[in-house]
């Protein structure tokens, strides 16, 4: 139950309510979120007595954050309707309070941005009070290595790393097919026939992103003509599976499925006829051959799971959801492969680099198994199942066998004894435990932090920072591409998208309260291309570099970068030097031995 019908349900139009939300803040859209319910729904329900009080002031940021904060929001338009309360009645306002600065590429960022949190921390801010925040993990590599490199202390939050692994992302996808199927398009289209994925899903081949597109938007077009149609392509595609079918239904299905894998068949096309014939929304383009044969694996794949569910428990549901989509004999077919070859040759440095790969993503697999088997004994909570005494995430490592410390999956392991003290519930089957294993999963990345790393800079991602608040706030890659995360001239790129971008950039400027850092590459290294291609600042700062050229944001400045040579690169980068001699050392020994060869 979503939360507005919670509070439908526990109160009445005559009773006494009062909630708290800012619509400019909603970022979880993908998650079915809708701020919407927030003013429309509220008013409609409790009517004319229903009075909404606006809260217009700021008394976290100084005036110049929030200024440009509001130009983000207001798509560029300056508004004198905010005040920001508090820390701009100081009597005086820094010229550096907000400082906008293009970087001239994804290294020269990185060294710009830990130049800037050694100034902060001259100035007399301690390193937990600093925070840099980014779009997705991958952009701050180079941050975390430099940072550390200098002598900066830096918590880089791991259990998000997890579950925003390739191949955990592919087996939740696969997961909210079964429990979620009205929004499951945009995970099967993210995840599951994605190109250049690094995780093959054979369940979905034969049909690529482009024809899926093609698939939504007929989906569309057929629900805004008819009422009866689904609006969502997962709810076209899944919707008329039953959700829970019957211990007879459920039996009979899997018997079937069972009977074809004995006889041979392989177990992905072995779903194939489990679930009725589909027929493509109206106005779609007739599929081919092998665009309708991943449709209906697909189709088969949700009612095997639903059926299993009904029958086995959660961890036996998951393995056999990624057995049948050819996603873990997949990824054990290549992993087998390599070691045969391992075992009769050397390897390259590629080769041996797609081992360590493999056998990670075997491990966030069997780590992922772990905490699903664990299910049943985190529904004590009344939150998200878990006993209070035990951490979340430490469901995973149960089982791992391990000392203590963090595991290979980067989820971290618990003591074996405190297996014992969790009660096994009843029931121990059913699609409800795969969707509190699925919520779970979802809302991770979103924990307090540590005593200690809570003495160190903060690096996480836009999303996990809501709720939070720091003194000094460094904003990474605010190019297009990035932030937002969509091509300009990208189809799919509609408001709504852009709506939940431009949120996701306001809640990461209004972290800050004393000073933001905004910095952006002007060129990265293109793989494609193999060259720097030169990249376009963010659509969202344009208005706020044009407000800044015309001198209407005191406060707001526009710098330069700073030359590193300047800035004593003996004492920022001592050991990235080291480093990097080294790496050359071993490079021209490598091209030594190939010359012996």
């Amino acid at each position: 139950m979503c939360q507005f019908e919670l509070v439908q349900a526990l109160t009445s139009p005559s009773s006494s309510l009062f909630m708290v939300g800012d619509p400019d803040q909603g970022i979880y859209g993908f998650r079915g979120a809708k701020s919407a319910l927030l003013a429309e729904s509220f008013s409609q329900l409790y009517g004319p007595t229903a009075a909404t009080r606006s809260l217009s002031e700021n008394y976290r940021s100084r005036e110049p954050i929030v200024q440009v904060a509001e130009l983000v929001r207001r798509h560029g338009k300056l508004s004198s309707s905010i005040a920001a309360s508090g820390r701009s009645r100081q009597p005086v306002v820094r010229l550096d309070t907000v400082v906008l600065m293009e970087a001239r590429n994804e290294y020269d960022e990185a060294d710009q941005v830990v130049l800037q949190l050694r100034k902060w921390h001259k100035d007399g801010y301690v390193w937990g009070e600093m925070a840099v925040l980014f779009r997705a993990k991958r952009q701050v590599a180079e941050v975390y290595k430099k940072a550390i490199a200098a002598g900066v202390p830096c918590h880089l939050w791991s259990r998000e790393e997890f579950f925003e692994a390739p191949e955990v992302s592919v087996a939740l996808a696969l997961l909210r097919c079964l429990v979620d199927p009205l929004r499951a398009g945009d995970s099967i289209r993210k995840r599951l026939v994605k190109k250049g994925s690094p995780v093959k899903v054979p369940l979905m081949s034969g049909l690529g992103p482009d024809s899926f597109d093609a698939l939504a938007a007929a989906a569309e077009a057929a629900a805004n003509s008819s009422t009866n149609s689904s609006s969502s392509l997962g709810g076209c595609l899944l919707g008329d599976l039953p959700l829970e079918p019957s211990s007879e239904q459920a039996i009979a299905t899997l018997h079937q499925y069972s009977t074809g894998t004995a006889a041979g068949a392989d177990p992905t096309e072995a779903l194939q006829g489990l679930a009725a014939g589909w027929q493509p929304p109206a106005g779609a383009k007739k599929l081919t051959n092998k665009q309708a044969a991943a449709v209906g694996r697909l189709r088969g794949l949700v009612l095997l799971g639903r059926a299993a569910a009904a029958v086995l428990r959660p961890e036996e549901v998951l393995e056999l959801l990624l057995g049948a989509s050819g996603v873990r004999p997949e990824l054990q077919a290549a992993l087998e492969a390599l070691q045969a070859k391992a075992s009769k040759q050397r390897l390259s440095s590629k080769d041996s680099e797609d081992l360590k790969k493999l056998r990670k993503r075997r491990d966030n697999l069997d780590t992922l198994l772990k905490l699903a088997r664990n299910t049943r004994a985190y529904t004590e909570s009344p939150v998200l199942g878990l006993d209070a005494a035990e951490p979340a995430a430490n469901a995973a490592g149960l089982e791992s066998g391990d000392d203590g410390g963090e595991s290979d999956a980067g989820m971290p392991n618990s003591s074996s004894s405190s297996s014992s003290s969790l009660p096994l519930l009843q029931p121990t089957t059913g699609l409800p435990l795969l969707q509190q294993l699925y919520d779970y999963c979802v809302l991770q990345g979103e924990d307090d932090e540590d005593e200690r790393d809570a003495q160190k800079v903060q690096l996480m991602t836009m999303h996990a920072s809501k709720g939070k608040e720091f003194a000094c706030v460094a904003l990474l890659r605010l190019h297009d591409d990035a932030m937002p995360s969509i091509h300009k001239d990208d189809a799919g790129a509609g408001s709504d998208v852009l709506d939940q971008e431009r949120n996701l950039l306001y809640v990461a400027i209004t972290r800050a309260k004393e000073h933001c850092l905004m910095i952006w590459p002007g060129a990265a290294f293109s793989r494609e291309a193999w060259r720097e291609e030169p990249l376009e600042v963010s659509r969202f700062l344009k208005p706020v570099l044009s407000a800044v050229s015309r001198r209407q944001l005191p406060g707001v400045q526009q710098q330069r970068r700073h030359f590193i040579e300047r800035e004593s690169a003996a004492a920022v980068r001592p050991a990235l030097a080291g480093r990097l001699l080294d790496k050359q050392q071993q490079q021209r020994r490598q091209r030594r031995r190939r010359q012996r060869r």
